[in-house]
């Protein structure tokens, strides 16, 4: 399923570069090596929500779809095969 990805947010804030650039990779196939907690949380707020869920637990709902995560305590991701397709 394809998420159109907001270029203008809230405010008419843009989005940077680097995050477009990000997420057309990840539309592509290619997946960050170095993605760190910060962008995968800004790049899912452009695309959806986040929701604080506890101290280090968040919701993401994208496309209606939720999913928990736990903000890691190192700065590997875990971004491969197992990715989450919302």
């Amino acid at each position: 399923m394809l998420i159109e990805f907001r270029i203008v947010c809230d405010g008419e804030h843009t989005v940077s570069k680097h995050l477009e650039s990000l997420y057309r990779n990840l539309l592509n196939g290619k997946l960050p090596h170095n993605l760190s907690w910060a962008e995968a949380v800004e790049l899912v707020g452009h695309l959806g929500e986040i929701q604080p869920h506890g101290h280090d637990e968040f919701v993401f709902v994208v496309n209606g779809q939720s999913v928990f995560f736990k903000k890691p305590h190192t700065h590997d991701l875990g971004v491969g095969p197992g990715y989450v397709d919302f």
